[in-house]
């Protein structure tokens, strides 16, 4: 047997019991309710019949796994399907007329009618080809009827799922039949079972799955019909009236054990027509996986690789073996802030399994040598479209996602009210245009999917968090044109890049400056800024040239445009005077390092320049000519900085040094000053007295230097 390998996304390739059980020890997680699940003792094992999650959840390989549990710790036990570890449907879809279709897609009753009939007769054809000549055949206790005739004569296995689609294709007259002559005997005959049986079924959703459907005319009499499936309702009910049949089965005759894989939006939607849906919920164990969890799962992941696919072998943490320890930590580009790798690429998953064997997988196809922050970051970029490509596919049948053209209008990854409501009203123009009809809200679609995130209060610390909505929260079929009332709105880290590829540059260049996007991650909504207030050393006497008086104010401006063009304020006063804010320190200081070359290069009359920092709530306002002015204490601060400052320097607060270690973990030349530094200014208790005027407030605290 082959050797199992990482990064496995699908378990339907695991098909030998020896694969399972590998994977199983080296990659599977086991929760609490997954080890539940599969203890076969019997304090647990019959409680949880049915695996609960949306796609990418690990449904399939639970089954599996569960099969394999049953059969080593149970004699005797007889296991269905025989020669698979799990009944599935074949790649046959069913076809159905138009007007079947429409009838089956509102009666939930016809569902559980198949199903209890698939699975009693598949039990009893499976149990008579296994019974001893003295026993009595089940099938012939349900009557004499063209179906059950043709299942008793059959010499090959029909498995359930064999037996389901049999039915499914009955005439209406023939269902009749087959239900009317074993109603009756049916289920006595199906309590009479003592022999032990489990039956295990999976991909169900897969064979209901809207995204199959497929128009087609009838040759012989040209009545339409079309593939079952293409009913979202009827990927509904074919599920909920499976789930349904296993609880109702299981209370009538507990030798009989029928595991099955459903998907969650399929019972959440269910519940919604059922009266037993909470009882359906009951024998459901539900698929969810903390971070810390997912974290372990990847981890498992990077322990089966070869020597060969890792960056470096010599390090203990299995993140850094992979990607290398000098990448251990990432700095966010737009916020210059760090965070660790596993944490940037977890916020660009939609926190399934799945998600993650993406990433890993296309961390791992780079080669180690080549594996550099750039590289690393634009694998998890290009694994982020592939997740989120798949997921609204597989979504499509139930929310309506939005067209390409709505990305193209997104300026930016945190949005206000006026700016959504702004953003629909073009698309909806757009869509007038290009001739198509927008019957949905496009940003109610994303924030069910949770592609849109909004604040959320954390009642525990006080504090504000980012949400989004998980894939195994989602409810399908609601059309729900409504927001929640909130102020901002956040775009999804792992759409960036696709709506980048549509809107082109301009939308990273407009991220948010101060906080990280992700769901789970802190918000800040405070106007709190950093300041930077610059200064030319020896400004008038270039005045005195009559040449330079006219052309030096042009370079500076166009070297402030040029350097500073992406920080949020940028504003020249007095000819040499710069005013810069911004929500990252890291940004402020590198425009300013970057000014401070560029002046030291001009021919004949270069020149040094010095600033002040300060941190604070930035107040703004907006003049004659549609501008944004800023104001506040900060601004003052950061004057009365500027001119103690030594020339190539900036001169800041204690909080706006805070902010730069907390931004960035690189080393920065930065030291806190002593009194001999600035011997003018009074010093007592640790903290400089800065105050222009006895009228002014006075600036009291620690003052740092960071040489540019």
């Amino acid at each position: 047997m082959a050797q199992i390998h990482p990064w496995i996304s699908d378990a339907a390739d695991l098909n030998l019991a020896e694969e399972v059980d590998d994977f199983r020890t080296k990659l599977f997680l086991e929760t609490f309710p997954i080890k539940q699940f599969l203890d076969p003792s019997r304090e647990y094992r019959d409680t949880k019949f049915i695996v609960s999650a949306p796609k990418g959840y690990g449904k399939t390989l639970l089954v599996k796994a569960k099969r394999l549990s049953l059969q080593d710790s149970q004699s005797g036990i007889l296991l269905l399907p025989e020669n698979m570890l799990v009944d599935r449907p074949g790649s046959t879809l069913p076809i159905l007329n138009r007007i079947m279709l429409d009838r089956k897609s509102t009666d939930p009753q016809y569902w559980k009618k198949v199903w209890l009939m698939a699975i009693c007769l598949g039990c009893f054809h499976a149990y008579d080809r296994k019974s001893t000549s003295s026993d009595v055949p089940l099938l012939a206790t349900v009557g004499n009827g063209d179906f059950v005739g043709r299942l008793a004569s059959a010499q090959t296995q029909q498995t359930i799922i064999d037996v389901f689609n049999s039915i499914l294709h009955l005439t209406d007259a023939e269902f009749f039949q087959l239900e009317r002559d074993s109603a009756a005997q049916i289920i006595p005959a199906y309590r009479a079972i003592t022999r032990p049986i489990a039956i295990f079924l999976d991909n169900i959703d897969e064979y209901f799955d809207p995204l199959q459907s497929q128009h087609i005319g009838s040759p012989v009499s040209g009545d339409p019909v079309i593939y079952l499936n293409q009913n979202r309702q009827v990927w509904v009910m074919a599920q909920m009236g499976l789930a349904e049949t296993i609880r109702e089965l299981h209370g009538i005759n507990r030798h009989v054990k029928i595991f099955a894989s459903l998907r969650k939006e399929a019972i959440l939607r269910g519940q919604e027509f059922s009266p037993t849906g909470l009882q359906v919920q009951g024998i459901c164990v539900e698929l969810r996986y903390t971070k810390d969890e997912l974290r372990e799962i990847f981890i498992k992941n990077i322990r089966l690789l070869r020597r060969g696919r890792l960056r470096n072998r010599r390090v203990s943490d299995p993140i850094a073996q992979l990607v290398g320890e000098e990448n251990i930590w990432v700095e966010n580009t737009y916020t210059h802030r760090t965070e660790e790798f596993f944490d940037f690429l977890f916020r660009h998953t939609l926190g399934r399994p799945r998600d993650l064997m993406v990433m890993g997988e296309k961390i791992s196809s780079i080669d180690p040598e080549q594996r550099v922050a750039s590289t690393l970051k634009m694998a998890v970029y290009e694994a982020a479209k592939d997740i989120v490509t798949s997921y609204t596919t597989e979504m499509s049948p139930f929310v309506p996602i939005p067209r390409v053209d709505l990305y193209k209008l997104i300026t930016q990854n945190v949005l206000t009210l006026p700016e959504l409501v702004k953003i629909v009203e073009q698309y909806a123009e757009a869509a007038k245009i290009n001739g198509y009809t927008v019957n949905e809200h496009p940003f109610c679609s994303l924030f069910r999917l949770g592609l849109l995130g909004i604040p959320k209060l954390n009642e525990e610390t006080g504090g504000v968090l980012q949400f989004f909505s998980r894939p195994d929260e989602l409810r399908i079929d609601r059309n729900e044109n409504i927001l929640p009332p909130v102020e901002r709105f956040f775009i999804h880290p792992a759409l960036d890049d696709m709506i980048n590829d549509y809107h082109g540059s301009d939308y990273k260049r407009h991220f948010h400056t101060t906080n990280i996007i992700g769901n789970g991650l802190m918000w800040d909504d405070s106007v709190e800024k950093f300041v930077l207030i610059g200064d030319i050393v020896e400004y008038g006497q270039l005045m005195e040239d009559v040449e330079y008086a006219t052309v030096y104010p042009n370079m500076f401006r166009e070297f402030v445009e040029s350097i500073c063009r992406d920080l949020e304020v940028r504003t020249r006063t007095d000819g040499d005077k710069l005013i810069l804010v911004d929500g990252s320190p890291v940004k402020l200081i590198n425009a300013a390092r970057l000014l401070v070359r560029r002046m030291a290069t001009i021919n004949q009359w270069p020149r040094q320049m010095r600033f002040g920092g300060s941190r604070g709530v930035v107040d703004f306002w907006e003049t004659d000519d549609g501008k944004r002015a800023p104001s506040g204490r900060p601004l003052k601060r950061a004057a009365r900085l500027e001119p103690l400052a030594q020339p190539n320097s900036v001169l800041i607060t204690e909080r706006f040094a805070l902010g730069l270690r907390e931004a960035t973990r690189l080393e920065l030349p930065m030291r806190e000053l002593e009194p001999k530094d600035l011997p003018a200014l009074p010093y007592s208790e640790g903290r400089f007295t800065v105050q222009k005027r006895d009228s002014d407030p006075p600036l009291i605290g620690k003052l740092f230097l960071i040489s540019l």
